[in-house]
């Protein structure tokens, strides 16, 4: 949808297509629309690698360490999402503190 407003479409051109190509608009594909004009993309999806820890204390260890810059958010007391490339990095740290870890496919 940005690639289209970037090229100039507007919602009413979308909403027109729509109206002319099908017997009804869905409330809900007229509202989404009007909600994305207003808002932008409330929703994404991204594959992430998450990092699962028997702990909450494990993670704060973790997360006071020197891998604490390969950590992204977190999801909840024992899980945390881990930057692209960095579950190397971050099994190596575990590990360090004397932590085993595994990757797993």
């Amino acid at each position: 949808m940005d690639k289209a407003i970037d090229q100039g479409l507007k919602i009413q051109h979308l909403q027109t297509l729509l109206a002319r190509h099908t017997k009804t608009v869905p409330p809900n594909i007229v509202n989404a629309l009007n909600r994305w004009e207003q808002r932008g993309t409330e929703a994404r999806f991204q594959s992430v690698l998450i990092l699962r820890l028997s702990s909450p204390e494990l993670l704060g260890t973790l997360q006071k360490s020197r891998a604490a810059r390969y950590l992204g958010d977190q999801l909840g007391p024992t899980t945390v999402i881990i930057k692209p490339g960095a579950a190397e990095k971050v099994l190596e740290a575990l590990t360090e503190m004397g932590h085993l870890g595994e990757i797993l496919e």
